[in-house]
């Protein structure tokens, strides 16, 4: 696949970029060496190779979703700089 000038201002158009007329030049080039080095992966043999999944060992370390005891209200709003009924009160950011 060969990315053009055209292929390339809709891509920048779908990512919301500006990108600079005089960047445009590097930027086909840096793309076609990223296609191109894909096109040498597709052509790997990787019918005999195993898929690996590192996720499936992540999990078994997890420790058990259990509730355990929280901290007591009126401890953590002794920190606050105001509080009101109960909660945090903050200042308003949307008017």
């Amino acid at each position: 696949m060969k990315i053009d000038s055209a292929m390339l201002e809709h891509l920048c158009e779908l990512a919301r970029l500006d990108l600079p007329q005089e960047e445009r030049g590097e930027v086909l080039e840096q793309l076609g060496k990223i296609l191109d080095y894909m096109e040498i992966l597709n052509r790997l043999d990787t019918e005999r190779v195993e898929p690996y999944d590192l996720a499936a060992e992540a999990v078994e370390g997890l420790r058990a979703d259990v509730p355990g005891p929280s901290m007591d209200r009126a401890a953590l709003l002794e920190n606050a700089p105001r509080a009101q009924d109960g909660a945090y009160q903050v200042p308003r950011t949307v008017e």
